[in-house]
């Protein structure tokens, strides 16, 4: 977790974050708990996902 956030408060703000991206129907993220701290992940399974996708997938999670 960042540095100054719990981790509840860190797994909330990650919740929140892949829950908007799906409902948004641009992105999938899954996400993993690890020693109780929740993280989104990308799994890429499509071979025509490009650089420019990822980068703006992680743009958008920036903006949340």
């Amino acid at each position: 977790t960042p540095p100054g956030i719990d981790s509840a408060t860190w797994n909330d703000l990650n919740r929140d974050r892949r829950r908007t991206l799906i409902e948004s129907g641009a992105y999938y993220v899954s996400q993993t708990t690890i020693d109780g701290v929740a993280y989104l992940r990308m799994t890429v399974i499509n071979p025509l996902t490009s650089l420019a996708t990822v980068e703006a997938l992680v743009a958008r999670l920036r903006s949340l």
